[in-house]
């Protein structure tokens, strides 16, 4: 990859700067595992009992996978508490808050041993001093975009060879350490792949399309791109009059045209509120994130001036609101169907609303949802209800 990297920019140089490392026995399941969160739970009690009092990285797919695992070794210590030394369990994922995620990197007591549970974010993006033993599930939740569908997938898949090397080398990091692979050494040598699917190749482009042909770029099949993308998402690709003032804006250009739409209806500053609140990423309680949504909406209204839209104010009709999102996102509109189930307009695919949507245990006749994501089901994720002649 760093070669393709340095031939698309020219032949550019590329500059290698080793780190110190200490070595690290590596250890592998003699069998394939069918449960690795009990198996990951079950190797941080044998560590936790037979090696020496040094801290453990567990790597786990993603929020529910880590609260899984926290409960079961919260039970299991219990019943072990008199028996053994005191285990600190610290869990780490994008929504906990940041009182809590700090505390990965407080100092362990002498008498206890730290173990933290976290996503594959912990391979590169952090160093916690103190870890000895990293146990590796072999798997990592990956998100896929669906172009025929319009869907997001969040699919379980294995890891890369290089992102396994890179989870062993976080016991390396201040002395010598041990990795513990849930998987077989065989597995590692043949079904773990060298390269991934470039990014550009499974997630949404819209945004990407519309800045380019509105940078005047028009032939996007032939294109220099690093990587390829997909080519049934560039064929039929037409840049209106539209889509030029829609291109002003750094967001998705359904959110674009929302905040376009509100102008119509007269509600711009509920509509700015809600999409700076939809950009932050984490839980908007929190204070940063709140901070954030606050740049994001002082950024988006500059831009709204730049662009010629007023800024009205419409707080008590909620009505004007929800259309404005229906201008933006007609084409996530979803029916209400016989089987109890809605239908996506466009594909006619069979979805539900998701459980913490306060729509969940209503059965409105149409519906906007912001994105569809394959997990367990195929739910809609932040729907509001609409009404069949603002389509």
């Amino acid at each position: 990859m760093l070669t393709k990297f340095s031939q698309f920019f020219d032949d550019t140089p590329i500059f290698r700067i080793p780190g110190r490392r200490f070595s690290v026995d590596i250890y592998y399941r003699k069998a394939p595992e069918a449960d690795y969160i009990d198996t990951a739970v079950v190797t941080v009690l044998q560590i936790h009992v037979t090696q020496s009092l040094c801290d453990i990285l567990v790597f786990l797919t993603d929020q529910e996978d880590i609260e899984t695992a926290h409960e079961m070794l919260l039970e299991r210590t219990k019943r072990l508490e008199k028996k053994i030394k005191e285990l600190i369990i610290l869990p780490i994922y994008s929504t906990l808050p940041s009182d809590m995620q700090i505390r990965i990197f407080e100092p362990t007591p002498p008498s206890a041993r730290k173990v933290v549970l976290a996503r594959n974010i912990a391979e590169t993006s952090l160093t916690i001093d103190g870890i000895h033993y990293v146990i590796d599930s072999g798997f990592c939740k990956q998100k896929t975009y669906n172009a025929r569908n319009g869907m997001d997938a969040l699919i379980v898949i294995p890891i890369l060879k290089a992102s396994a090397n890179q989870r062993a080398g976080r016991a390396e990091r201040v002395a010598s350490g041990k990795c513990f692979r849930l998987y077989t050494s065989w597995t590692y040598q043949n079904e773990l792949d060298n390269n991934a699917i470039r990014e550009i190749q499974r997630t949404n482009l819209g945004n990407a399309v519309l800045l380019l042909k509105s940078l005047g770029i028009n032939d996007l099949i032939n294109f220099d791109y690093i990587d390829l993308p997909s080519m049934e998402t560039l064929r039929l690709v037409e840049l209106t009059k539209l889509g030029r003032r829609i291109a002003e804006l750094p967001l998705d250009p359904m959110l674009s045209k929302t905040i376009l739409a509100s102008e119509t209806y007269k509600c711009s500053a509920e509509i700015l509120t809600i999409v700076s609140i939809q950009w932050c990423r984490e839980n908007f309680i929190q204070y940063n994130s709140m901070n954030r949504a606050r740049q994001t909406h002082d950024q988006l209204e500059a831009l709204m001036v730049r662009v010629e839209i007023e800024i009205q104010q419409n707080p008590a009709d909620k009505i004007d609101i929800r259309k404005s999102i229906c201008a933006g996102f007609f084409y996530h509109t979803a029916k209400f169907s016989k089987n109890g189930m809605h239908k996506t307009v466009c594909h006619q695919q069979s979805v539900l609303i998701h459980p913490n949507s306060c729509l969940f245990d209503q059965t409105p006749h149409y519906v906007i949802y912001f994105e569809l994501v394959l997990t367990t089901k195929e739910y809609m994720r932040q729907v509001i209800e609409i009404e069949n002649e603002w389509l």
